[in-house]
């Protein structure tokens, strides 16, 4: 099973709310003064299908959804309109799901201080006094064992209400069964001998080693000559990088292993840990 990144309910609503001021809450909730022309522009034969948490929406060609650190997000206007997806881990039945909904919606608006409406929606003004409408929708995984959050978030100053296509969007999501070809995928992994190593399993946890490799050098070149503007320029792209790698690496199922892959895993990850250690 893929393994999801737990995000706090707190921390999902504040790295959306970064995009477009400080985020906090810290002043009264107050909504825009002036109506706004809806969007409308869901139209399932030009929409796009997108896959998140075991889900698939159908989502309007303007919004583009990119991978971010907290899940998926799309900017339809910048910095006044966001759309995300997110997931945070929730081992609980379907039942307990609905049963928990409501209080589990209230205290994810109302921990970051704005004030929950009717039907998900809220309104609030962030700590540098910019007035933010939205709306959330929450869908449960029983079998990832995650809840998956659809979010917008729109300033007082986006050209479109948004509400009507987000509705739209979360009305869409339908969960993606798994077919019979990965049924019998499954089923051929588990028949793999414990012995065995992948050649692509092995490539990949050789590739990973390469990187740190090449990482490690280039932190031992800095490190001595700290001021190389040449190695400061690299730098962000080398930090990046990283990070990615190691999400990667910690992402990786060790129930999909074979024993065999499990002990090559382990052994490579410590090489990789004894390298990132001499250069701190």
């Amino acid at each position: 099973m893929k393994k999801i990144k737990t995000l706090s309910i707190a921390i999902i609503l504040c790295l959306s709310l970064l995009a477009m001021a400080s985020c906090g809450g810290g002043g009264e909730s107050t909504a825009p003064a002036e109506e706004k022309q809806s969007k409308n522009g869901f139209d399932v034969s030009k929409n796009q299908e997108v896959e998140y948490g075991g889900y698939s929406f159908s989502v309007p060609d303007y919004c583009n959804f990119q991978e971010a650190e907290n899940g998926l997000q799309c900017m339809p206007e910048d910095g006044q309109v966001m759309m995300m997806l997110s997931s945070f881990d929730n081992d609980i039945s379907d039942e307990d799901f609905s049963a928990s909904k409501d209080k589990l919606m209230k205290e994810w608006t109302e921990g970051m201080g704005y004030e929950l409406g009717d039907n998900g929606t809220f309104t609030g003004t962030t700590d540098s006094g910019v007035n933010v409408t939205g709306k959330s929708a929450l869908l449960h995984n029983a079998d990832e064992k995650i809840t998956v959050a659809l979010v917008l978030i729109q300033g007082s100053d986006s050209e479109f209400d948004y509400i009507s296509d987000f509705d739209a969007i979360a009305s869409s999501a339908r969960k993606i069964e798994k077919t019979s070809d990965e049924n019998t995928s499954d089923s051929k992994s588990e028949d793999r001998a414990e012995t065995d190593i992948s050649p692509e399993f092995k490539a990949t946890m050789d590739s990973y080693e390469e990187f740190f490799d090449e990482y490690v050098e280039f932190m031992q070149k800095y490190k001595e000559n700290p001021s190389d503007t040449t190695l400061l320029m690299e730098m962000s792209g080398m930090m990046t990088k990283e990070a990615e790698m190691l999400k990667q690496l910690e992402e990786m199922d060790e129930n999909e292993m074979t024993t065999a892959e499990a002990a090559y895993y382990l052994e490579v990850t410590a090489r990789i840990n004894e390298k990132l250690a001499s250069v701190l």
